[in-house]
């Protein structure tokens, strides 16, 4: 208990062997379902368990941010669904270059987005992969009618440069793992 009080404040303390028996947990309950478990980083926003939950079987992580991808992939992890849509050049330019190294996507619902990546990733060798939002009561991003869906699905397939990969939403992702 004396060590605790030399602790300054705010301090973060983990309980390691907990958290490492939550992500088997976790990770065993996603594989009796026969899903692919893709955790999303959100909560502990570090490599250290991102690197865990890998070992454990997720197939990647999944990150809120541009930069959360960077400081995953900088710290050796391949594999990165970034869990919302991108609106920027500049960002399409950092994640280029981790396309380049690493698998990496991330979310789309208009055909901005789909135009800037077409631009940015124009002499890539292989297509920039991306998932369609749906929204789902939200009320904060995704497409949301069946003509909209239909819509950007036919826009994406005139690209070059891009694959739709599958859909996701704010709770679940489906994608062909």
């Amino acid at each position: 208990m004396t060590l605790y009080r030399e602790l300054d404040t705010p301090s973060l303390l983990i309980d390691i062997k907990q958290a490492e028996e939550n992500i088997q947990n976790m990770q065993r309950r996603a594989e009796e379902l026969g899903l692919k478990l893709r955790p999303h980083t959100k909560t502990h926003k570090m490599p250290f368990f991102a690197k865990k939950q890998m070992e454990a079987g997720a197939v990647g992580i999944a990150v809120a941010k541009t930069e959360e991808a960077q400081v995953m992939a900088d710290n050796g992890i391949t594999d990165i669904f970034i869990a919302n849509e991108v609106v920027g050049i500049s960002k399409y330019r950092r994640i280029r270059a981790l396309h380049e190294r690493i698998t990496i996507r991330s979310g789309v619902d208009n055909t901005v987005q789909i135009d800037e990546i077409e631009k940015e990733f124009a002499g890539c060798e292989k297509p920039y992969e991306v998932l369609m939002e749906l929204e789902v009561g939200e009320n904060r991003s995704g497409v949301i009618t069946d003509e909209q869906i239909v819509n950007l699905t036919e826009y994406i397939k005139t690209k070059k440069h891009i694959r739709l990969r599958g859909i996701f939403c704010k709770r679940l992702i489906f994608d062909r793992h």
